[in-house]
Order: C-alpha cells, then structure tokens, then sequence
C-alpha cells in the first residue's frame, strides 16, 4: 500500500481507530522527528547511514 498514491487511511492503536491523513514531513521538521526515532531506536540511524536516499518520515494526521 502507498502512501503517497493513497494518503487517507485507518489507524488502529489498541482498541483506539480512527481515520487519518498520511504526509510527509520535510526540512528541519523532518530532522527533529528522525533525530527522536533514532534516539528510540538506534538502528533507523544504522539503516540511515547505509543508505544514499534520505529516509522519509510519515506523519498521520487524524482526520474527521
């Protein structure tokens, strides 16, 4: 499934569901919300550094 093509999307969080809009974070934001995930899982840098491509990172944004 591709975000991109296809933005609009359920989560399910637990017992929690809800509709949500994919987009992609870009710039500094999109530095500080890696910089976070790498801190919480070190191996998102690991990948990060093996790689020529900058790794995007998602944001869903509830919608409804």
């Amino acid at each position: 499934f591709n975000l991109l093509a296809h933005p609009e999307v359920i989560v399910e969080r637990g017992t929690d569901k809800y509709a949500a809009k994919a987009m992609v974070v870009t710039g500094g934001e999109r530095d500080r919300v890696f910089a976070r995930q790498v801190a919480l899982r070190p191996q998102f840098g690991e990948y990060q550094q093996k790689t020529r491509r900058t790794i995007p990172v998602v944001e869903l944004k509830r919608i409804g």
